[in-house]
């Protein structure tokens, strides 16, 4: 079977699996082929939480990925265009750049982060070079708290947000089953 229809069966698989996952420091996720007959398993390196014991996003986390998260918040809450570019990936800054410096764009975003109660960090997996993110906010004027993700680019000891995954569909069909899991639990 050639690479490319070994690609499309696995994707048809993953589009009308079930996610099955442990929580534990390294995860196993199981796409059931047939009923369960068959299974493809997908291993990822991350820690997913329960809503209850989910850390709280603050500056001062010791873990990495809940401080940028709260450097991301800051920076959006304040509306400042420099702090809010430098945590993007550089390749992406000039993209970002003309959304950003739009008034009406920056003034709704603060005003989406500037809304929010509080945030957790629900979990995050790596995903090659990247780190799939997803956070807990409760937000002002909502009945019942939303999960967004983020996903970020690792270079090094630097973290930023990046869109490189956006035309990703594995990452898509992935990080979506993936976000169901992690919401429910």
């Amino acid at each position: 079977m050639s690479n490319l229809k070994i690609f499309f069966y696995i994707i048809s698989i993953i589009i009308s699996s079930n996610v099955i996952a442990k929580s534990s420091t390294k995860q196993t996720i199981d796409f059931p082929l047939n009923n369960g007959d068959k299974a493809i398993y997908l291993s990822f390196r991350g820690e997913i939480y329960t809503h209850e014991i989910a850390e709280l996003i603050h500056i001062t986390s010791t873990n990495t990925i809940n401080a940028f998260i709260a450097k991301v918040i800051d920076a959006n809450i304040n509306k400042e265009p420099s702090k809010i570019l430098a945590l993007w990936d550089p390749s992406e800054r000039d993209t970002m750049s003309v959304a950003i410096n739009k008034p009406s764009a920056l003034a709704r975003n603060a005003s989406l982060y500037k809304n929010i109660q509080n945030s957790k960090l629900l979990g995050y997996v790596e995903y090659g070079d990247y780190v799939i993110c997803y956070i807990e906010y409760l937000i002002n004027g909502m009945p019942e708290p939303y999960m967004k993700l983020y996903p970020l680019k690792i270079k090094g000891d630097l973290i930023f947000q990046t869109n490189k995954l956006s035309s990703d569909i594995f990452f898509s069909k992935f990080s979506y089953e993936l976000g169901k899991y992690i919401w429910y639990k």
